[in-house]
């Protein structure tokens, strides 16, 4: 992808889901359950492993329902984003509370703040889309104070029960698409004017991958959760309802993290990891 176009597009997009991301914090559907587990796993490593009621740094605050739940847990916060309308909305929805400091538009490659400001640094879905993440968690780094911590999360898109619909689905899909061959006319394919933007935009990540790629930059791993473990599927067709997909996700991941079979969030949709700053 051409430099800095990635940059451009996901400003661009998110610029305009303001009132979307402010929803998937309130919807019961897996997807948005999915957002919700992040940032609560999130919090559960942030109360277990930073400075109670420090300066935290929410980077890449959405429309502002993650740092209102920073200040519900009694944090002060500073909070920001690359689209303007997610700070903005950030800002209003929170600017009432007297522990949050400020929200701003800003790129994380390029951050005004002082070295060694905050206690914890909060970086959600984030990272991902960055062309240069070394130089993002450089910044991120520097602005830790000592002892500081980073929760941060990146998505994988080798997903555990994606897999398993994948094997059980092997043999039929082939079936299907020999006798579909055989007795269809084919259509004839069209160029897809828009594709998919995370597909095109994010850049996915093994939870083995990206504890090296914190290490590289400075970070030593404190303890991860893995939240979202797909959803089953036979031929591309969904076999359960939400309640029970969410349901499944939620034990696949309490047994992924527990001790001896952490190797499982590797196969996890969301890694969520909190790091020290060595």
């Amino acid at each position: 992808m051409e430099e800095g176009l990635r940059k451009k597009n996901v400003q661009s997009y998110f610029g305009e889901q303001v009132g979307s991301w402010t929803d998937r914090y309130e919807k019961q559907d897996f997807e948005s359950v999915s957002y919700q587990d992040r940032m609560y796993s999130a919090l559960k490593l942030l109360n277990k492993y930073s400075k109670k009621e420090g300066l935290v740094f929410d980077a890449g605050c959405g429309a502002g329902i993650q740092s209102k739940s920073l200040l519900q847990e009694n944090y002060r916060v500073v909070a920001s984003d690359i689209a303007f309308s997610m700070a903005k909305s950030a800002r209003d929805t929170n600017h009432l509370d007297s522990r949050f400091v400020d929200a701003f538009s800003c790129d994380l490659e390029r951050l005004p703040l002082a070295n060694e400001a905050f206690d914890a640094i909060l970086n959600l879905g984030v990272i991902g889309y960055s062309d240069h993440p070394e130089v993002i968690l450089k910044s991120l780094r520097e602005t830790l104070r000592k002892n500081g911590v980073l929760v941060i999360s990146m998505a994988n898109n080798k997903r555990l029960l994606h897999i398993l619909s994948n094997k059980l689905s092997k043999y039929p899909n082939a079936i299907y698409r020999t006798l579909k061959n055989r007795f269809v006319k084919p259509i004839p394919a069209t160029d897809c004017v828009h594709a998919n933007f995370y597909t095109a935009n994010y850049n996915y990540m093994s939870g083995e991958v990206f504890d090296k790629t914190l290490e590289a930059a400075g970070f030593e791993k404190i303890e991860s959760i893995g939240v979202n473990f797909g959803q089953l599927e036979f031929m591309g067709k969904r076999l359960l309802s939400d309640r029970a997909d969410i349901r499944l996700s939620r034990i696949i991941s309490k047994v992924a993290n527990t001790p001896g079979l952490n190797w499982m969030n590797n196969y996890c949709r969301i890694y969520v990891a909190c790091y020290k700053k060595k």
